[in-house]
């Protein structure tokens, strides 16, 4: 586990074998663009299911949308970043 430098910085330093990340950020998009996504998908098919489906179509656009983010940024920054 390799915390953020943002917050952790002082207990990454007293470890010495921890290497603090700075990849914060990217992570704050890819958490909210996931809740996005999931809550996206949760209501879009919802409204397609009681009949509302211009709406529901639009909330599932833009849960493709957050998921292409996540993809994007992902393939960005490496898959293996992950699992660090």
């Amino acid at each position: 586990m390799r915390p953020s430098a943002a917050l952790w910085g002082p207990i990454a330093r007293a470890a010495s074998d921890v290497t603090p990340r700075h990849d914060g950020l990217y992570n704050t998009l890819d958490w909210a663009a996931g809740c996005v996504l999931v809550y996206m998908t949760l209501f879009g098919v919802g409204k397609v299911i009681f009949g509302q489906v211009g709406l529901g179509l639009a909330f599932l656009a833009a849960a493709a949308l957050a998921g292409w983010v996540i993809y994007w940024d992902l393939n960005r920054r490496g898959w293996k970043t992950v699992m660090e």
